[in-house]
């Protein structure tokens, strides 16, 4: 898996550990070399063309600013390596649900 992280975004690796929110895939946070981390999706029996797909779904959502998404930081048929994102706070849930209710007072 090394190689091909390494192979897919043109930066070392220092190291790879797994990590949850993979949804049907194995994911892992991986340390490259220069201390900065990713994010990486794999699977076995991934569609052709499937990572691909997600990536560009990805910059197009990042293209007016508007929404903060990882950036891409490599794709192959075998994986999807995105910018690491920290866990944030769950954020204020009477805000966000008076949000709603305002648009169908």
């Amino acid at each position: 898996m090394r190689s091909a992280v390494e192979a897919a975004t043109g930066r070392a690796v220092r190291s790879l550990t797994p990590v949850g929110g993979g949804d049907i895939n194995d994911a892992y946070k991986v340390q490259f070399a220069d201390e900065s981390f990713g994010f990486v999706k794999t699977r076995a029996g991934v569609a052709p063309g499937e990572y691909a797909a997600e990536a560009a779904g990805l910059r197009w959502l990042a293209e007016p600013g508007a929404l903060r998404v990882p950036d891409v930081l490599g794709v192959t048929d075998e994986l999807l390596v995105l910018d690491w994102v920290d866990e944030g706070a769950r954020g204020d849930a009477v805000a966000f649900g008076a949000g709603l209710a305002a648009v169908h007072a």
